[in-house]
Order: structure tokens, then sequence, then C-alpha cells
């Protein structure tokens, strides 16, 4: 490959990359945002609601509904992580982004439990919601104080997206290459998250 075709292919993917990042080629465009956060962590109410939450799931695995169950249960706990995070309360927010973790977990554990039939639908039900939550995450990171938000999303991040890349694995090549552009616009929107805190502590330091 000649250095002007290696050079105009890489330009290319920066474009996509750009184009990706501010939504000429968003492939979640139509993402369903967080719900309102109900009993938060910083509530006496949240108990009953973790202790609910057990009870229901083990009612969904019987059902055999546990992958909604958790995915659905999983984006409130988001919401409950995100509102604790601007609130600046930390202690509440870790709480509930280890419910997020738990849940995350049960909804792997489920899609491993689904009978052969219907395991590559539920892999992939799993792997798009993860993708989605990650996103939004770090859309709305900008928004959250620093120090916070570093502490609390990135062992959210890491884990997300390491059960993210366990499920890929047992995709085909052709499956794998059709997720190309909403890999590419994480890896983007991640690498966005790492910028707004280096410019954030660039400008602490500046006093601005």
């Amino acid at each position: 490959m000649s250095a002007r075709i290696t050079a105009a292919v890489l330009c290319l993917v920066v474009s996509l990359r750009v184009f990706a990042g501010h939504g000429f080629m968003n492939s979640f465009a139509d993402v369903e945002w967080l719900p309102e956060p109900g009993c938060t962590p910083d509530s006496a109410c949240y108990f009953i609601e973790t202790a609910a939450e057990h009870v229901l799931l083990l009612l969904a695995r019987w059902r055999g509904t546990a992958l909604a169950f958790t995915l659905e249960t999983a984006r409130e706990k988001l919401a409950e992580t995100s509102a604790m995070i601007k609130r600046h309360d930390e202690r509440a927010a870790r709480r509930a982004s280890r419910r997020y973790l738990a849940l995350s977990a049960a909804a792997q554990s489920a899609v491993q439990r689904t009978p052969d039939a219907a395991r590559s639908a539920a892999r992939e039900t799993y792997m798009n919601a993860t993708l989605e939550h990650v996103y939004i995450l770090s859309v709305d990171y900008v928004d959250m104080p620093l120090g916070v938000r570093h502490a609390i999303l990135q062992p959210v991040f890491d884990a997300a997206m390491a059960g993210y890349a366990n499920a890929r694995t047992a995709l085909s090549d052709a499956e794998q290459k059709a997720l190309f552009f909403r890999e590419e616009e994480i890896r983007w929107s991640l690498e966005m998250t790492s910028q707004a805190d280096a410019q954030k502590i660039t400008n602490e330091f500046a006093g601005q």
C-alpha cells in the first residue's frame, strides 16, 4: 500500500470517529436515556428496595426473564449512580455503582443460562445494553464533579467493557465486524472522558 493510500485511509478513519462522536454517524442516536432515579442510596427506603430486587431476581430466574430484569434494573442503578455523583455524595454513588456491577454480572450469568437456541439473541441483547450504558455515562460524564466521577465511574467502565469483551469472544468474525461503528464510538466516547478529566485538572491548576 502506497504512502498516499495509507494516509487517505487514516484520514477516513479519523473522520469517521469524529463524525460519530458529533452525531453525524451516531449509532446511539435512538438510545433510551436513563430514567429518573426513584429511591436513591441516600434514602432510608433503599435497603427495602434492594431486598425487593433480590427477591424479584429470584422470581425472574424462575420465570426465565432474568436477563430482561437485570438489564432494566441495572439502568435504574446507573441513574442512581449519576444522581448521587452530581450531588457529590461519593458514598451513596459507590453503593449504587456496586449494585450496577452486581446486576451486570447477573445479566452475564443469565446469558450463559439461556438455552442454546436463544443464547445468541440473549448475548446480543446484553452486549447492546452494555454499550448503551457506557455511552450514556460517558456523555453524562462531563457534567459531573471531577473527583467523584472518576473514582466511581472508572471501575464501572472497566467492568462493563470487560464483560462486553468476554461476550464478544463468542461471536463470529462477521458478527464482530458488524459492531465496528458502535465499538469505535464507544472508544471515542471513553477517550473524551479521559480528555475531560485532563482538561478539568489543567483548568483548576490555572485557576479557571
